[in-house]
């Protein structure tokens, strides 16, 4: 039996529970106290020790003998009959002994008691035996009594040690979590994309979770023209997840939100494992337009003050300038026009004024405006992603023909922009959409040539038939 208590004790050490050294109580001049260095720590990671069991005698050598006791803190809040410890242990007379020796030679048994013992310890709020900060990738506890410790760091620290050593140095050999953001667009992950406002982005992030997990909880911050959807869902492999009971999802004050997975579903976490967390945004009338983007950053959280580095996607958006003037590339004012994804048919694309020049996509109840030129500048068409558009002139200028056919504008990764010279465009720079209305044929007017000739037509009509009329009367007097 001894044998086996000690070998649960080290197994248990491989799941986070440190096992301190141990005095040699019949050998003369033993130290008092022991020691626990980690080495290769996590800086920034607060390491906390809990003393579970005192060690109140033992014998050395390979057929040494253990007195081991239930630590005073632990006993006070009734450790000694919660599930936590009765489904592993026992006490007989104030001694703790394996509660079935034949069970505790699997490090999966000792991992399910670490676990339970971690936790009961926070819910009862038990206070720790010693708490240092890692620094230059080391912590060290010194002057701890004897017996064994339970180490809580949400790295899953793998130790190694014997009860005959005063002083424990471990390394610590787990893995940091990491993360990756992307895009899903036409069923690809990338990392940037275009598009037009008004549309859904959707997002993925990746968890390369670590076994022995805690504390994680993912923060995403969105820029000002990216709304949140408030749509998030997460699977490990093919199993979804849900809220409240896996994870929590809270929104906070400065465009950003968290998702914070509960302690019970990273404690199934047997391995290495991704965890696939999918969401969306909808690009808004605040959306930077190219040249700048609409980031996206998400880093993750885990342990006691660790993060990992941060991830950003980013989305852009386009304009193009419409050029609207007469045959001498003269700005002309009062054209009405409508934007299409379609040379013929297709579907209206609605917009709404910002300005006296400026458009962009409806959004939300918006009915959406014709656009209306003006006389003193282009108008500027923006939030809009890579693509084909088609414009039709509804209402041309007083005094010039209307367009029979839409006008087309590609946007091909980046802006269209039209170069004037004052209200006069200039094709040499062939930039934005320049449409021309041609003036309208001049009709005949009052004292023009025109009325002199039908003023000399009508008169000759007129003589004619007062010749003929003359003749007529003759003719009827010789009757």
């Amino acid at each position: 039996m001894k044998k086996i208590f000690h070998s649960l004790l080290v197994l248990l050490c491989t799941a986070a529970l440190l096992c301190g050294a141990v005095l040699p109580a019949f050998a003369e001049g033993a130290p008092a106290n022991g020691s626990i260095n980690i080495n290769k720590a996590a800086n920034g990671e607060t390491y906390d020790i809990y003393r579970i069991f005192d060690l109140e005698s033992y014998t050395t050598g390979e057929n040494g003998k253990y007195s081991y006791t239930l630590s005073e803190k632990w006993a006070n809040v009734g450790f000694g009959t919660a599930d936590a410890f009765t489904t592993y242990f026992k006490l007989e007379n104030g001694y703790v002994y394996p509660k079935n020796e034949s069970s505790y030679n699997d490090s999966a048994t000792a991992a399910e008691f670490a676990v339970k013992a971690l936790a009961f310890a926070k819910e009862k709020k038990i206070d720790n035996d010693g708490s240092q900060e890692a620094t230059n990738g080391s912590v060290a506890f010194t002057g701890l009594t004897l017996g064994y410790y339970l180490v809580d760091t949400s790295l899953g620290t793998l130790c190694s040690l014997t009860t005959t050593n005063p002083t424990v140095r471990i390394d610590e050999k787990n893995s940091v979590p990491d993360i990756e953001k992307n895009i899903v667009e036409n069923n690809q992950l990338v990392s940037s994309n275009n598009a037009t406002i008004g549309s859904t982005i959707n997002y993925q992030v990746t968890i390369h979770a670590k076994k022995g997990a805690t504390g994680y909880v993912l923060t995403d911050t969105l820029s000002a023209g990216l709304t949140f959807n408030n749509d998030v869902k997460v699977k490990i492999g093919e199993t979804s997840y849900t809220s409240p009971a896996d994870y929590t999802v809270a929104t906070g004050t400065s465009n950003d939100f968290t998702v914070t997975f509960n302690q019970s579903m990273l404690d199934k976490l047997t391995g290495n494992t991704d965890i696939l967390v999918t969401y969306s945004a909808t690009l808004n009338k605040d959306a930077v337009i190219h040249d700048g983007v609409n980031k996206n950053t998400v880093k993750l959280h885990y342990g006691n003050n660790s993060e990992t580095t941060e991830k950003t996607t980013s989305t852009s958006t386009y304009k193009f300038d419409l050029v609207k003037t007469d045959a001498s590339n003269t700005l002309l004012a009062g054209a009405k026009f409508k934007l299409y994804d379609s040379q013929e048919g297709g579907k209206e694309i609605k917009l709404t004024e910002v300005n006296d020049h400026t458009y962009r996509p409806a959004v939300g109840d918006e009915k959406g405006d014709d656009i209306v030129t003006i006389g003193n500048a282009p108008i500027t068409i923006q939030g809009l992603a890579n693509g084909t558009y088609w414009l039709e002139e509804i209402q041309q200028p007083a005094g010039y023909n209307k367009l029979t056919k839409r006008k087309s504008v590609k946007l091909e990764n980046g802006n269209n922009i039209a170069t004037m010279e004052g209200t006069t465009y200039n094709p040499a720079n062939n930039g934005g959409l320049h449409i021309v209305n041609q003036s309208g044929t001049v009709l005949p007017g009052t004292g023009g040539m025109g009325t002199t000739l039908f003023y000399i037509v009508g008169g000759g009509l007129m003589v004619a038939a007062f010749v003929l009329l003359i003749a007529k009367k003759r003719m009827e007097n010789k009757d």
